[in-house]
């Protein structure tokens, strides 16, 4: 080396800047596939005495996977998986360990940013697998229940109104047997409970109308309790008087009117 050569003296450690996921804030459910991604202030090297490995969760540690580093080599990717039953709010690093190195061997330091203690440098990704519990409640409208009273479910409306309780910002979605009716949105603006309205006239007959929701994290509820409804758009053929006769004298100020008419109509007899 001669004396006018320079020499760099490096002693500063790669660091942590940050720890972050393409992942848009939101809700996730199984199978769903996070990308997690370390970034580091300079570029760094993996040794070969082990591999990577970066915990996740919000209390309970789960192993991800090791996906490798970007041609910058100043990033490392992750996998976390998203399985059945795991359930985070929000999704945050638990520990990282690994061996790495810059170019001259200078260890990384591998402490996680401050702000991953509580979520991904501060994003709000939440890990939910939990069902919503299957909407209640199912009822004709009494707008829609044109029978004898409001509460036969028997209507003459041929696209009957079902009102219905639901979770906040859950897809509601209304079925007669696995036909899909109607859908709708559980809004704050809801309180909760929902109207849904087929798209399509229905024709006369009995139907039994199921719901179903799904949350913001795409899990899907079992389907409510059936409720029964009878649509009916034919007018039933005139009653007919069988006694007394035609032209009879009536003897009487209140005569017993007897006749034949459609079973549960109402019948009003004029005099």
């Amino acid at each position: 080396m001669n004396l006018s050569d320079t020499v760099t003296i490096d002693t500063q450690r790669p660091t942590i800047t940050a720890v972050t996921s393409v992942k848009k804030n939101g809700s996730y459910n199984a199978d769903e596939v996070i990308p997690i991604v370390i970034k580091f202030s300079e570029p760094i090297k993996v040794l070969n005495t082990s591999t990577p490995i970066l915990f996740v969760g919000s209390g309970t540690v789960i192993n991800t996977v090791y996906k490798g580093l970007d041609p910058t080599a100043t990033m490392m990717t992750f996998e976390y998986r998203v399985t059945a039953g795991q359930n985070f709010s929000p999704l945050r690093t638990e520990a990282f360990t690994a061996d790495i190195t810059d170019d001259i061997g200078n260890l990384a330091n591998k402490t996680l940013p401050s702000s991953t203690d509580t979520s991904l440098s501060g994003q709000n990704i939440i890990i939910d697998t939990i069902s919503p519990p299957a909407p209640n409640n199912l009822d004709l409208q009494i707008a829609s229940d044109s029978g004898i009273s409001n509460t036969d479910n028997t209507t003459s409306d041929k696209t009957p109104s079902i009102t219905v309780g639901c979770e906040l910002n859950s897809a509601v979605k209304l079925y007669n047997n696995a036909t899909l009716l109607a859908s709708n949105t559980c809004t704050v603006a809801s309180a909760g409970t929902i109207t849904l309205t087929p798209t399509t006239a229905l024709t006369d007959g009995t139907y039994t109308f199921t719901v179903k929701q799904t949350d913001i994290a795409g899990n899907i509820s079992s389907a409510s309790a059936p409720l029964s409804v009878t649509i009916d758009t034919v007018a039933p053929a005139s009653p007919a008087i069988t006694s007394p006769a035609a032209s009879a004298t009536l003897t009487t100020a209140n005569p017993v009117i007897m006749g034949t008419a459609e079973s549960e109509s109402t019948v009003e007899v004029t005099l």
